[in-house]
């Protein structure tokens, strides 16, 4: 038996996946790019898969977007960061 509510499930049905690589071999090179391609529809999760590497780079999360997930590799590989 699954642990999500309807709700989730719906999100999870209606998901946007993306790609961000430095190295330009995803759909966008920066986070804020895929951020910013994020829709406005709340009925939909958009999930930023983020490959290995150093992202440096100030994130702004607009209010108007729906549900963001950030998905990194691996907590070692991934990092994002602002200086």
């Amino acid at each position: 038996m699954s642990h999500c509510t309807l709700a989730q499930e719906a999100l999870v049905a209606k998901e946007q996946r993306v790609t961000v690589a430095a190295d330009g071999t995803g759909d966008f090179q920066t986070v804020q790019e895929a951020v910013n391609a994020a829709p406005t529809d709340k009925t939909r999760r958009f999930v930023i898969h983020i490959k290995p590497g150093t992202y440096k780079e100030k994130l702004v999360l607009p209010q108007d977007k729906g549900p963001i997930t950030f998905l990194g590799d691996d907590a070692l590989t991934t990092i994002l960061t602002y200086d």
